[in-house]
């Protein structure tokens, strides 16, 4: 795997982890 395919998958990882947090609608927001 290269690194910018596992930065990738890291990012999504988080944005899907602050969706959690802060509700589906303010997950771009916060």
């Amino acid at each position: 795997m290269k690194i910018e395919d596992a930065k990738r998958v890291f990012d999504r990882f988080e944005i899907a982890k602050m969706a959690k947090l802060c509700g589906v609608s303010y997950s771009f927001t916060c």
